[in-house]
């Protein structure tokens, strides 16, 4: 609303909003408002019970001096300021709350953490996004994420005229329930742009906002079959790096429906983190290490990856579980089908969410050349 009076609106005439949420589906554990709020907050009375003080918080807390709740002629609420004649669709406190949700569900989709309890609440930490990237889920903890892909025309065709590049966009689900374009639930945490796209060799740059700054890029050569993820190192200096990821795909013949994925990846340390191995040029320096046979400080992910014109789906585990693949018994699992379409993308254990960004890009450019009429 945002609109200023002089005077409260009237009191609405309608009868109570048409809620999504009832007390009678949830066996009267929540009363009608409480459940009011939920809705408003977004919050899934069920994906989120462990959430739920939140909206029986914010009904219950007196609101600032001067506010009082109103509801407009269908039944919903609003905020007046009595003293000001301002208006809002907003809760005056829902600032602090709402962030506090909006983080609890990334870090619970990307690393399994349990809900805050409401007496932690206000002394609380979540790791920000930006260490997130770097961090690896719990070993029982399933990631699902999709990466938005950009049409192919548009990709190949950029305007001289325009400094954009389309963009990709990895996208963290948070919750199985549906939102009003029929995805599910979920949050968009990483941003790339594919720099040079030839033959010999693809760039992409990787920024944590739409228009940020870049802070990693993935170089690829051979037409994709091996790539590198560079990450900007700051203690090393403006132009130190490390590597924090590899990828070769080897074709048995040419046009063969199969082929091999090897990633090799630095061990995280004991707390999660991925810290990468400096170099001082890009060198490949992890994909050297893994082909000499020096692999005691990588994790090693193999699979195979089936594509054709029409989609391209690769399961990925150690060596050591191979042959136990089953329908969700992987490490890492991508699929994407022809026509434009988003990449569905679950991944746990080993890799961090920067590292699945470089994977998905790479292969689904390395499918693009294999498969050029695929869009």
């Amino acid at each position: 609303r945002g609109a200023a009076g002089s005077a409260a609106p009237a009191a609405a005439a309608a009868g109570p909003p048409s809620l999504r949420y009832l007390p009678a589906s949830y066996k009267d554990r929540w009363d009608l408002e409480t459940l009011e709020y939920a809705e408003y907050m977004a919050l899934d009375p069920e994906a989120d019970e462990a959430l739920m003080w939140i909206a029986e918080d914010l009904r219950t807390q007196p609101l600032p001096p001067g506010w009082v709740k109103q509801r407009d002629p269908s039944g919903g609420f609003y905020f007046y300021n009595e003293t000001t004649g301002e208006s809002l669709m907003k809760h005056p406190s829902d600032l602090q709350y709402r962030q506090l949700i909006d983080e609890h569900k990334l870090e619970r989709a990307m690393t399994g953490a349990k809900a805050p309890l409401a007496a932690d609440f206000g002394t609380m930490t979540i790791r920000s996004m930006a260490d997130s990237l770097f961090v690896v889920p719990g070993a029982e903890t399933l990631v699902s994420a999709r990466l938005a892909v950009p049409n192919l025309r548009d990709l190949f065709a950029i305007r001289s005229e325009s400094l954009l590049l389309p963009q990709y966009v990895l996208h963290t689900v948070l919750t199985p329930r549906l939102v009003p374009d029929g995805r599910a639930e979920s949050v968009p945490v990483l941003w790339s742009s594919c720099m040079q796209h030839d033959a010999h060799t693809t760039l992409f740059a990787f920024a944590r906002e739409s228009e940020g700054s870049e802070f990693a890029w993935v170089v690829a050569r051979r037409a994709c079959t091996r790539s590198t993820l560079y990450v900007a190192d700051e203690g090393a200096g403006a132009s130190g790096e490390k590597e924090v990821s590899a990828m070769i795909v080897r074709e048995p013949f040419a046009g063969a429906p199969f082929v091999s994925v090897e990633i090799v990846l630095p061990m995280p340390r004991a707390d999660g983190k991925v810290v990468g191995v400096p170099v001082k040029r890009r060198a490949d320096e992890l994909l050297a290490q893994y082909e000499s046979g020096n692999k005691a400080n990588l994790v090693v992910l193999t699979g195979q990856l089936k594509s054709d014109a029409r989609s391209m789906e690769a399961k990925l585990n150690l060596p050591s579980r191979a042959g136990s693949i089953g329908k969700d018994d992987y490490l890492m699992y991508v699929r994407q089908s022809a026509g434009g379409a988003d990449m569905e993308l679950r991944y746990r254990d080993k890799i961090t969410p920067v590292q699945a960004m470089h994977v998905v890009l790479a292969l689904s450019r390395w499918w693009s050349l294999r498969h050029p009429a695929r869009n």
